[in-house]
């Protein structure tokens, strides 16, 4: 039943104007985003915990969080806080889009790449509630809490990298068909 209704919904956001409209939402985020992120966040080195953005690393440990949370002081905290709430649009377009363009290449496949990309979306969402989480409650950061968010980072890279990967196999595949 779910999977049929993720199905209509990716049938209709696969439509060319679908994809359109994804891809200025796409783009259209990763400007605002760009342009309101705080100044510093351009010059950050994500080897460094003091100017770290936890949603970029892999994974990270308690101590990690704090040091970073800890590095940005009360103003970067609150930049950050007002940068991970505007983030919480990005997952939806970015995973749908990514969903859409699979559903299309594999529309005729037994398989379902697409929820790859929904998972992805689904696990950035995981991710973003506990930073802002980590960031409201600091520096009371609760070592199970930056498991379940560490381990939520890792699947969402995880998820994109795969969908990535089905994405080329697929565009691949259309391209060894047509010759």
């Amino acid at each position: 039943m779910m999977i049929r209704f993720l199905r209509n919904i990716l049938a209709y956001l696969s439509k060319t104007q679908g994809i359109i409209i994804l891809i200025i939402l796409y783009i259209s985020i990763n400007f605002i985003m760009y342009r309101f992120s705080p100044v510093e966040f351009s010059k950050i080195d994500q080897s460094k915990a003091e100017t770290a953005i936890l949603d970029i690393k892999f994974s990270y440990s308690q101590d990690f969080v704090k040091t970073t949370l800890n590095s940005y002081g009360d103003e970067g905290r609150a930049k950050y806080l007002k940068f991970s709430l505007m983030d919480m649009l990005y997952p939806l377009v970015y995973s749908l889009l990514l969903a859409s363009l699979l559903f299309k290449l594999f529309y005729n496949s037994r398989y379902n790449p697409y929820l790859f990309a929904l998972f992805a979306g689904l696990f950035d969402y995981i991710e973003n509630a506990f930073l802002i989480h980590f960031n409201l409650s600091f520096p009371d950061i609760n070592n199970w809490e930056v498991i379940i968010s560490s381990f939520a980072t890792s699947l969402k890279w995880s998820f994109i990298i795969i969908s990535f990967i089905a994405l080329i196999s697929g565009v691949v595949k259309i391209i060894k068909n047509r010759n």
